[in-house]
């Protein structure tokens, strides 16, 4: 599903999305992180706009 990962060691440095691909599909994980779950950007507002608890959004890679 990611466009592009880049590498450092065996670690994901970064991931970048095919946002074309991803338009009709607001939450998903891919193959290289098994951790952590992404979503689009219109996915993350409205959890924001219902003040909805639980869910901890990140740009940053190391943090979950």
């Amino acid at each position: 599903m990611p466009g592009s990962v880049t590498r450092d060691d065996d670690l994901i440095s970064a991931i970048e999305f095919d946002e074309d691909k991803l338009k009709e599909i607001p939450v998903f994980r891919t193959k290289e992180s098994s951790v952590s779950i992404y979503c689009a950007e219109a996915f993350k507002e409205m959890v924001e706009a219902s003040s909805l608890d639980g869910l901890f959004f990140s740009k940053n890679l190391t943090q979950y």
